[in-house]
């Protein structure tokens, strides 16, 4: 028996086949192996194992990448019916059989609404994020009206109503008030 490996050494003597001789070349253990990525990417699906070995960010790269609407910080790994998290980020080590799930960011399709003295009053998408303040959202919603009273904006949030004054907060003399999906913010007008 030889060793291919050992025959490609330097200064290998060279093996001279004989009439009868076979090459057996064994079958390598990772080929025809497979990894599967789901949920959030370009191009979901199964994926050929690359036998030299992969990692989260890799198998992202054949997977054509993220989508805009992934979360990245919960991307989870099946393996023999475990959940595994990202131990070392997106360079988390995959094996064979490996299933990963990118999951949908959780502020796709949340929004606040905006009422009264705002520049366009309704729904206002929720940044991915996930970070919104009330002047953040009167800014993304053209800015407040030439009659809109910023001393006295209130925050409807679960049936609460919260009162906030984002001139103060513009002014640097309080705290940016943080808004959650489904706030309800409404600017009065001035002299009510």
């Amino acid at each position: 028996r030889y060793s291919h490996r050992k025959l490609n050494e330097h200064g290998a003597k060279p093996v001279f086949l004989s009439d009868g001789d076979s090459i057996d070349v064994g079958i390598d253990p990772m080929a025809g192996k497979t990894i599967s990525i789901l949920g959030e990417v370009i191009q979901p699906g199964i994926k050929d194992y690359n036998k030299t070995g992969m990692t989260v960010e890799m198998l992202i790269g054949t997977a054509g990448g993220l989508k805009r609407t992934s979360d990245q910080k919960r991307i989870r790994i099946t393996r023999n019916g475990k959940l595994w998290g990202l131990n070392n980020g997106l360079k988390t080590r995959l094996y064979p059989d490996d299933v990963v799930e990118v999951p949908q960011n959780p502020f796709v399709g949340k929004f606040v609404t905006m009422a009264g003295e705002v520049t366009n009053q309704g729904a206002l998408a929720f940044p991915l994020s996930g970070k919104l303040t009330v002047n953040q959202a009167i800014a993304n919603s053209g800015g407040e009206t030439n009659l809109g009273n910023i001393r006295k904006v209130t925050i409807t949030r679960g049936g609460r109503a919260f009162k906030h004054n984002v001139k103060n907060v513009r002014n640097g003399k309080s705290k940016a008030f943080p808004l959650q999906p489904g706030d309800q913010i409404s600017i009065p007008q001035r002299g009510i």
